[in-house]
């Protein structure tokens, strides 16, 4: 490899260590606490109203 290669292989590291960081970051603070309440009741009323909408 050549020194540009391994300058732009460096910076393409940096670059993308960077943008894990920051993903890793706006999940921990705006996605980690969130939950969804599942009834199974509601779900069974879901997909019985989808099959009967699919079967005319």
């Amino acid at each position: 490899m050549t020194i540009f290669s391994l300058g732009l292989l460096r910076e393409l590291s940096i670059v993308i260590a960077l943008k894990l960081c920051a993903l890793f970051l706006l999940w921990w603070l705006f996605v980690r606490d969130s939950t969804v309440a599942v009834d199974t009741q509601s779900v069974t009323d879901h997909f019985n109203t989808v099959e009967q909408r699919s079967h005319p």
